[in-house]
């Protein structure tokens, strides 16, 4: 089917004016480059967690707020920002200085009862919770009211975004190194920012906390023998070795900052109080600022459990997104016990090579789904994609059997996905290729209108793990009406599904993705496969953010193989094609286990609902950790070209579906129970192929291998190749713009395609990791730099110079 393009249906639709207002607004975003890379960064990471439906009213609540809420309305300028501060001045001066026709400033007591009940789509708390805490007296009874202030202006199903500080157990205590500079060694209390970090140390245990009303300041501590020679060694608290990173390197603030704790709740407290404000958290995680960590922890001190075991750097940072929920609503998904009873939903085959005479076992899922993604044009054209919202996904909270996880992300259980039906009606629908079978299919399984003569149209193939699970996902697009004419589909009636079918601009999609709010690459790549099939332009639409470091990345004089055309990639796809035939034989690699999952209500009340258990199949591989790492070889030819490698392997999956055998890969190892932070991954996978920690970085956050099937989570690194090192299997190679082009969408490892589709977009030129930016904004940061806009069809240069000026923004 053919789809006329973006732009011709929008010039059919609207005016000029509307049209108008697709175009960057070029003196905001000149203002924006003016603001902290910090508080660029911060909003980044906040906005990017906050999936809610364009023109939705948001609250954002601070003190001294100002420039954030202005980098949120333009980052995001399809929302309407409210911006509450206690302080007159700071309101008068956001009003004068920040003007946006989608933000405004208000004067409010936010602790109180400072804002209107039930009216704010989002409310953003950002660092705001310590303040008053600390002004409080260190008062907790505080900040429960306020967070019971600001779940009251939220309207049911609203979002509750929290940006702040968690405390680690107060009782656990650490080994805190720091350097000595006998130069900077002074007992001038008055100057604690004159003073070595050590020394700065000591000053902090006899001083912080002076608000406390017994007069109990300071902490306990004490200095041990030092380790190594020029270095200073202390025991204390991990919450109060916490307190002192957080703010060690804050210059000219000490002395006007000490009377604040940042650490004040624990991650438990926090979700603890959220629930009895009938919040369910729907997603946690702490947060690193990798130039934060480069710019104040590398380097300058070390820190180790009480048994000398080094440990990683602490978060910079901590956020929680949560969802204002009716008490008899369910709260979190959780893995109570194994049951001995399997549902038959699942069951494991296992295949012998005939080359090689090795038994593979793969998993096989009974029932088959598609994924469909509906979407609509929007009046000045957006597009707006609709997600099934708090599905339940209770494989995201099994029990730890093998290994802690190493971000430490939570979920709820209750994801937005894309639209999940039965396969073989959706074939038959996209099969008759009549648009009344469109309509009917979809007024039974999703209850949305598709637009006149539209019909179901084939999106991307994947095989999320052709190695081990035995499944096919296939997708659809289709073009619908306006979302007012959505109906309760029939099929959630009869399948008694959760949650909601919601619509979502793109851009929020993709960036929810980038951050790890809903981890599935796949859902990803299915969004860039209908931008590519309406034929939007970078200026109407959007393509997604990649949040990743800058390795450094080795030069090679010469790979294993380059492979530069689809011709070559095509012609070494089919050489020594393999097959595979079942076997009664087990290699005990596969491991099938059925489990009760409960789903358990906010309230614990009479007439709340209680608890709710279902069982489920899922699979796990036997004595490996539940973390995959999975790795991108870059490396840098002689010419200059960064040079992305994978790898071609047969595997069992594939021929099943009548698709080749041999599929393009990247490199994969499981990574061993121990670990328990991402720098100890990377100095592992260092290790593995025999290369420095320096040229390992994390590529994006994790996301789940199938999360139908199994627990296993992917951390996507990727690995400067180092000269000589070891490599994992045969590696070829081509140029990262190149892999858009040489690998289809009927892959394994989707993340491949992904990181090949977003260089496509950036330029024939361009190095992989100048391709994280905010394309809502990037036409005009190129044309304020005198550069052209980027376009699906006009791509543009750009250079690793450009992404280490601050081009390429990691979030942390």
């Amino acid at each position: 089917m053919s789809v006329p393009s973006l732009k011709k249906t929008v010039s059919d639709k609207d005016t000029e004016q509307k049209l108008a207002a697709q175009m960057p607004d070029f003196a905001a975003m000149h203002a924006l480059s003016k603001l902290s890379p910090i508080i660029v960064r911060k909003a980044h990471a906040i906005i990017s967690h906050l999936l809610i439906k364009p023109g939705s009213n948001i609250a954002v609540i601070g003190q001294k707020n100002a420039p954030l809420a202005f980098a949120l309305s333009v980052i995001n300028p399809r929302m309407r920002y409210t911006a509450f501060d206690l302080d007159a001045r700071h309101v008068k001066q956001g009003t004068e200085k920040y003007r946006r026709s989608n933000l405004r400033f208000e004067k409010s007591h936010i602790a109180k009862s400072g804002l209107s009940e039930n009216s704010y789509d989002a409310v953003i708390c950002v660092d705001f919770l310590h303040q008053i805490y600390s002004g409080a007296t260190y008062n907790k009874q505080v900040v429960e009211d306020t967070i019971a202030e600001h779940m009251r202006a939220l309207k049911e199903g609203g979002i509750y975004i929290l940006y702040d500080i968690a405390s680690p157990p107060e009782d656990e205590f650490v080994l805190l190194e720091l350097k000595d500079d006998p130069n900077k060694n002074t007992q001038n209390s008055d100057q604690p920012e004159a003073m070595s970090d050590a020394e700065r140390l000591i000053w902090f245990s006899a001083n912080a906390r002076p608000l406390h009303p017994q007069s109990a300041r300071g902490f306990y501590m004490e200095e041990l023998s030092p380790r190594f020679p020029g270095t200073r060694l202390f025991r204390l608290s991990s919450k109060w070795a916490y307190e002192f990173i957080l703010r060690k390197d804050m210059k000219g603030t000490w002395s006007t900052h000490l009377n604040r704790e940042y650490t004040f709740y624990t991650d438990i407290e926090y979700r603890r109080q959220l629930r009895r404000e009938n919040a369910r958290l729907l997603y946690r995680a702490p947060q690193w600022n990798s130039r934060r960590i480069k710019d104040c922890f590398e380097g300058r001190f070390k820190l180790y459990d009480e048994n000398s075991h080094p440990m990683g750097f602490p978060p910079t940072g901590y956020i929680c997104v949560s969802e204002k929920s009716n008490p008899r609503a369910a709260a979190r998904i959780k893995e109570r016990r194994q049951t001995g009873q399997s549902q038959n939903m699942m069951f494991i085959n296992a295949v012998k090579d005939e080359d090689t005479e090795s038994i593979h076992e793969i998993a096989v899922r009974q029932n088959r789904v598609a994924e469909i993604l509906p979407y609509r044009i929007s009046s000045n054209g957006r597009i707006h994609i609709f997600l099934h919202h708090g599905t339940v996904q209770p494989l995201t909270n099994t029990v730890k059997r093998s290994g802690r996880l190493l971000d430490d992300r939570t979920w709820s259980g209750h994801m937005s996905a894309a639209l999940q039906t039965p396969l073989d009606p959706a074939h038959e629908a996209a099969n008759q290729n009549h648009p009344r079978e469109t309509i009917r299919f979809m007024k039974y399984y999703t209850g949305l209108k598709p637009c006149m003569n539209a019909k179901l149209v084939e999106g991307p193939k994947s095989f999320p793990a052709p190695d081990s699970l035995d499944d096919y996902i296939e997708s659809y697009f289709v073009e619908v009406t306006r979302p007012e004419e959505m109906v309760t589909p029939e099929f959630f009636k009869d399948e008694k599904k959760a949650g909601h079918i919601g619509w979502y601009d793109a851009q929020d999609i993709l960036r929810a993705i980038d951050i790890g709010l809903i981890p599935n690459v796949r859902l990803h790549n299915q969004i860039h496969a209908l931008l590519e099939h309406i034929g939007g332009s970078m200026d109407g639409t959007i393509a997604g953010t990649i949040s990743t470091e800058l390795p450094e990345i080795p030069t090679i004089e010469a790979t294993e193989e380059i492979l530069y055309t689809e011709e070559d990639i095509l012609a070494e796809k089919h050489k020594d094609v393999c097959s595979y035939r079942k076997t009664r034989g087990r290699n005990g690699m596969l491991r099938q286990v059925t489990s009760l999952f409960v789903n358990e209500a906010l309230s614990d009340s009479p007439g709340s609902g209680g608890i709710s258990a279902e069982a489920h199949d899922f699979v796990v591989r036997d004595h490996e950790s539940v973390n995959r790492a999975l790795i991108m070889p870059l490396a840098r030819s002689v010419s200059g070209d960064v040079l992305a490698g994978f790898q071609m392997e047969n595997l069992a999956v594939p021929g099943k579906y009548g698709k080749e055998g041999r599929q393009l890969t990247l490199p994969s190892l499981p990574l061993p129970q121990e670990l328990k932070t991402i720098e100890e991954a990377k100095r592992y996978i260092a290790d593995a192929l025999d290369t420095s920690a320096k040229y390992v970085s994390q590529m994006g956050p994790s996301f789940f291998m199938h999360i139908d099937m199994t627990p296993t989570r992917v951390f996507p690194f990727a690995v400067g190749m180092a000269a000589g090192g070891k490599k994992l299997g045969k590696t070829r190679y081509a140029p990262v713009s190149k892999l858009w082009k040489i690998n289809n969408l009927d892959n394994t490892d989707s993340i491949l395609w992904n990181y090949g589709y977003i260089s496509k977009l950036m330029g024939p030129d361009s190095d992989l990791y100048t391709c994280y930016m905010d394309m809502d904004n990037y036409s005009a940061e190129r044309q304020l730099s005198g550069g052209q806009a980027a376009t699906m069809s006009s791509h543009s240069n750009s250079s690793i110079e450009a992404s280490q000026k601050g081009r390429s923004r990691d979030l942390g």
